[in-house]
C-alpha cells in the first residue's frame, strides 16, 4: 500500500512539473495579438471594393464590454461550462473525449475548450490528427498565459464562423436578424450560438428545423446550468423567430464572392506578398472580378443544378488575357469551401481532342481529312492492343470528316489521329500548358486528370487565337501607405499558330450543327446559346464537362460527385451542358452583340457537307487554308 501511495505521489509531482514547464515555456514564447491590425481589401474590376477582413477575419470587432452578458452565457455554456475556471483545458471534457476516440480509433470527438477553438481558428487548420491537437493545445496555454479570460473570449466571438462567408457575433447578428447585439432576444441569441457547431446544418437559411433543434438545445444547457429560470426558459421557447428576409439573390450576395476571394488571398500568399503568421499586416488587392459574370454563374448553377448530391465547379475567362472574371467551385460557398476548380483533379474525357486536332492540323489535316470509323483493335506495340468504343458501342462503319468526328466526339477518329502524329505529340503539348503526362494510347479518350482551371487555360488560348497566358486573379498589391508591390503583367506569348486555331475554332461550331447528325446526334445539339460561341463537352463515368468560348469570354463547367459515384442518370450528365448554355444567355442578355472571329488573308470559309467532307451547297460553313484542296480520299 505504502508504495502504490508513493508512485502515486511520484506521478503527481510529475505531473505538475511538467505542467509547471509547459505554461512557463507558453508564457515566456510570445504569441501574435489577436488585436493588431492585421487587414485585406479586395477590390473588384471596377476598382470597387468587395472584401474586407480584419484579424484574418471578414468580421466587425467588438469589444468585450459591447458584447451583452446573454451572449456570454450562451456561448459558455454549450461550449465550455468552465470556461472562466480552467487554464485552457477542461480536464473532464479531455477525458471522455479521450476514451471515446479510443474506442473508436480515430478522433471523433474533441474536448475543445473556446480558448483552444479560438486557437485553432486563428492559427491552424480544421485537420483532425495528434500533430494539430498538440500544437492547439501549446498555442491555448499561450493565451492563457498572455492574455484574460475577457480579451480570449472577445477574439473568440469576434472570429468565430457562421457560415454564408460570415465571421463574428456582430456581423452575425445582422445577417441573420437585421439586428444590433443589444437587440438580440435571448431566443435569437440561442439560435446564434447554436450555429457555429455546423454552419452548413444548423444555419436557419439552410435548414431551420436543425437549427431550431439546436436554439432549443442550447435553451435547455442554459437551464440545466443555472443560466437561466424555469420561467424564463419557458418563456423563450415558445417565442416566434423572425429571420431577416432576403430574396435568393440578396441572400447569395454574402457568398456570392467565397470562391474568388479564396483563391485571391491563396495566390496573394503563394506569391509572398501575404504572410498571414505576420503580427501586422495590411494590404490592397486589385483584381479582375467580375461581379456580373459571378452571379450569372453562381445563378446558372443554383438554377440547373437539381440534384441534392451533384457537385458543380465553373470558372470564366477573358480570353487574350487569361483574366479570371469569375469562379465557382462548388454549388454553394457555405457547404463547401473547397474550389473544385482549382484543386480537385478530374478526367477531362473527350474535351482533350480539339488539342489533338490543333496537332492534326499543323501536320496537314483539313476540315475534310477523313478516316475510317469502325471497331478497330490497334496494335499499340508487340505486346499491347487497344480498342477504343464509342459511346453506346455504335460506329458508322464509313469514312468521316474530321468535322464530323469532332461534332459526334468520335472515339475511333480521335484514336487513328493520335496513333498517326504518334502518341508523344499530345504529350507534348499539354506540357506546354504545365501539364505533365506520361504518353500512352488512351490520352487521346481524355484519360488524364487535372484541374478544371488548366483545362479552361487550353480553351481560353483557343480563344485567344493561340495567345497565352496563365490564368490571373490579381491585377496589382499595395501596402498600407499605397504603394504598388505588385503589378500584373500579362506575360502573352503565342502558343499556337492562329491560322491553325482559327479553323479549329470553326470546327468547334459543328458540336451544335444538325446537318453532322449520322450513326448518333451531334454532342451539343439543342444547347447551342442565342450568341455565335465554339464548344465542345466531355463525359466519363464519373464526370461531365462542357468548354466553349467566343472572343469575349471563356466558359468551363464540370460537374460530378465528390466520392467519384457513376453518373446513372442521364439528366445528371446533362446539367453541365444546360449550366453553360444559360451562362452565354445571360451573359449578353441585354446586348445585341453577337462577336465572332475573322478570317485571316490565308484563310477561306467553304461551304460543304460535313459527314464527308464535300463541297455542298446544302451543307454548312468551314474553314480552310487558302491553299488546301477539300480531300475526299480516305487516310490510310
Amino acid at each position: 500500500m505504502k508504495l502504490l501511495l508513493k508512485a502515486f505521489f511520484i506521478v503527481l509531482i510529475v505531473g505538475f512539473s511538467f505542467l509547471f514547464l509547459f505554461y512557463l515555456i507558453a508564457f515566456i514564447t510570445p504569441i501574435s495579438n489577436f488585436g493588431d491590425n492585421n487587414r485585406i481589401r479586395i477590390f473588384d474590376q471596377n476598382q470597387v471594393l468587395f472584401y474586407e477582413s480584419n484579424n484574418s477575419h471578414a468580421s466587425s470587432w467588438v469589444s468585450y464590454e459591447e458584447i451583452p452578458q446573454t451572449i456570454i452565457d450562451s456561448f459558455v455554456s454549450i461550449e465550455d461550462k468552465h470556461y472562466f475556471y480552467h487554464f485552457g483545458f477542461d480536464p473532464l471534457r479531455i477525458i471522455k473525449a479521450m476514451i471515446i476516440n479510443m474506442k473508436e480509433g480515430d478522433i471523433h470527438q474533441g474536448g475543445s475548450t473556446i480558448t483552444q477553438q479560438y486557437a485553432k481558428n486563428q492559427y491552424l487548420t480544421n485537420e483532425q490528427t495528434w500533430q494539430r491537437k498538440i500544437k492547439e493545445a501549446f498555442l491555448a496555454a499561450q493565451l492563457e498565459t498572455h492574455y484574460t479570460k475577457e480579451q480570449i473570449l472577445e477574439g473568440y466571438l469576434n472570429t468565430i464562423y457562421f457560415g454564408h462567408g460570415i465571421y463574428g457575433i456582430s456581423d452575425a447578428s445582422f445577417f441573420f436578424f437585421d439586428k444590433t447585439l443589444q437587440e438580440l432576444s435571448l431566443s435569437e441569441i440561442a439560435m446564434l450560438a447554436g450555429i457555429p457547431n455546423g454552419p452548413a446544418i444548423y444555419s436557419p437559411f439552410i435548414n431551420l428545423e436543425n437549427s431550431i433543434f439546436r436554439q432549443q438545445l442550447i435553451l435547455q444547457t442554459m437551464l440545466h446550468n443555472q443560466y437561466i429560470d424555469e420561467a424564463t426558459y419557458q418563456k423563450v421557447i415558445q417565442q416566434p423567430i423572425q429571420l431577416k428576409q432576403y430574396d435568393e439573390e440578396s441572400l447569395s450576395q454574402s457568398e456570392l464572392s467565397g470562391y474568388y476571394r479564396d483563391a485571391v488571398i491563396a495566390q496573394a500568399i503563394d506569391m509572398g506578398y501575404l504572410d498571414p503568421q505576420k503580427i501586422s499586416y495590411s494590404i490592397d488587392i486589385y483584381t479582375y472580378y467580375d461581379p456580373m459574370a459571378q452571379r450569372v454563374l453562381v445563378n446558372q448553377i443554383k438554377k440547373e443544378n437539381t440534384n441534392p448530391d451533384m457537385e458543380v465547379a465553373g470558372i470564366i475567362l477573358q480570353p487574350y488575357t487569361s483574366h479570371v472574371k469569375a469562379i465557382s467551385g462548388g454549388k454553394e460557398y457555405s457547404i463547401s469551401q473547397y474550389n473544385r476548380a482549382l484543386y480537385s483533379k478530374r478526367q477531362v474525357a473527350s474535351t482533350i481532342k480539339p488539342l489533338l486536332y490543333y496537332l492534326a492540323l499543323q501536320e496537314g489535316f483539313t476540315p475534310s481529312t477523313t478516316f475510317l470509323s469502325q471497331y478497330t483493335t490497334f496494335q499499340i506495340s508487340p505486346i499491347e492492343t487497344y480498342a477504343p468504343t464509342n459511346y453506346n458501342h455504335v460506329y458508322p462503319d464509313a469514312p468521316i470528316s474530321l468535322i464530323n468526328a469532332i461534332s459526334l466526339s468520335d472515339n475511333v477518329y480521335a484514336m487513328k489521329t493520335h496513333l498517326y502524329l504518334g502518341v508523344e505529340a499530345l504529350t507534348n503539348a499539354l506540357s506546354r500548358f504545365g501539364i505533365e503526362e506520361e504518353p500512352n494510347a488512351s490520352l487521346a479518350l481524355g484519360t488524364a486528370s487535372f484541374p478544371l482551371i488548366k483545362l479552361a487555360s487550353i480553351y481560353n488560348t483557343f480563344a485567344s487565337e493561340g495567345l497565352y497566358s496563365p490564368p490571373a486573379f490579381i491585377q496589382q498589391i499595395q501596402d498600407d501607405q499605397q504603394h504598388v508591390i505588385y503589378q500584373h503583367d500579362n506575360n502573352v506569348v503565342a502558343l499556337l499558330q492562329a491560322n491553325e486555331t482559327l479553323i479549329l475554332n470553326q470546327l468547334l461550331r459543328s458540336t451544335f450543327d444538325i446537318k453532322n447528325n449520322h450513326y448518333t446526334i451531334a454532342t451539343m445539339l439543342g444547347y447551342e446559346p442565342n450568341v455565335t460561341t465554339a464548344c465542345k463537352s466531355g463525359t466519363s463515368d464519373w464526370d461531365s464537362i462542357v468548354v466553349g468560348f467566343n472572343p469575349h469570354y471563356t466558359v468551363a463547367i464540370w460537374n460530378g460527385y465528390d466520392d467519384n459515384r457513376i453518373m446513372d442518370d442521364v439528366k445528371d450528365r446533362r446539367i453541365s451542358k444546360r449550366i453553360w448554355k444559360g451562362i452565354f444567355n445571360e451573359l449578353y442578355q441585354e446586348s445585341t452583340e453577337n462577336p465572332w472571329y475573322q478570317l485571316t488573308p490565308d484563310l477561306e470559309a467553304r461551304k460543304v457537307n460535313p459527314i464527308n467532307g464535300e463541297l455542298s451547297t446544302f451543307g454548312s460553313w468551314y474553314w480552310y487554308l487558302q491553299e488546301e484542296i477539300v480531300e475526299f480520299a480516305e487516310m490510310d
